[in-house]
Formats: C-alpha cells, sequence, structure tokens
C-alpha cells in the first residue's frame, strides 16, 4: 500500500502539476511571446510531464492489480457530497452577492442542482450502509 501512494504522489507531482503550471501559463498569456528556447523547453516539458503520467499510470494499474484493492464507495460518496454541498453554498453566496437579476437566477439553479445531487449521494450512502449490515 504504501508503494501505491508513492507512486500516486510521484505522478501528481511529475506528471500533473507541471501540466496544470503550463496551462495556467497558456491562459495567462505568458507564453505568447516567448522565445523559441523558452518555446522548446515548455515542449520539452509537456512531452516529459505526459510520459511521466502514462509511466506512473501503468505502474499504478499493475501495483492496484498486485494488491488487489477494491474502492471505498462510502468514503468517495461521502467526499463527492461534501465537495457538492460545498459548491452549493458558493452558488448561494454567489447568488447573494450578484447585482443583476439574471446572474441571481443562474446562481440559484446551481444551488438548487448542487443541494439535490448531494442529497441523491447522501441517500445512496444511507443504502450502502443499509446494503452492508
Amino acid at each position: 500500500m504504501k508503494r501505491l501512494h508513492t507512486l500516486r504522489l510521484l505522478r501528481f507531482v511529475t506528471g500533473q502539476l507541471p501540466v496544470l503550471a503550463l496551462f495556467v501559463l497558456l491562459l495567462c498569456g505568458g507564453l505568447a511571446g516567448g522565445t523559441l528556447a523558452v518555446q522548446a523547453l515548455v515542449v520539452l516539458l509537456a512531452v516529459s510531464a505526459a510520459f511521466c503520467n502514462w509511466y506512473f499510470a501503468r505502474e499504478i494499474k499493475q501495483e492496484e492489480e498486485r494488491e488487489q484493492t477494491a474502492p471505498n464507495l462510502m468514503l468517495t460518496q461521502v467526499s463527492y457530497s461534501i465537495a457538492l454541498a460545498l459548491l452549493g453554498s458558493a452558488c448561494i453566496a454567489r447568488a447573494l452577492l450578484a447585482s443583476q437579476t439574471y446572474q441571481q437566477v443562474i446562481a440559484f439553479i446551481c444551488a438548487a442542482i448542487c443541494f439535490l445531487l448531494t442529497a441523491g449521494l447522501l441517500w445512496g450512502c444511507y443504502l450502502i450502509k443499509k446494503s452492508q449490515s
């Protein structure tokens, strides 16, 4: 299990963080006026991050097959319900602070969808707990 966590951490650090940084640079326009050397370095970083991502994903899959770990459904349901509840709360805050009526309507609709999905996930937690006992 320790090797699996180490592999996931290495994949995050070497494969996903550089891509996220490159994406932020691309959106901010930091790559637009770069020299040829900077652009070549960015391409090299993107290719190496893609290779690291592929390699560690393959290693993680092999390690999971070796350990035969099953996903914890209850933990997944609870984590998604917490995330959706926070998103719904942010939507309500946005609706209360919005100055335009259409912004308020959209934010309240998003909040209602988030809270409905949260309720569905919590109901799923109840059913999982009921089926396990």
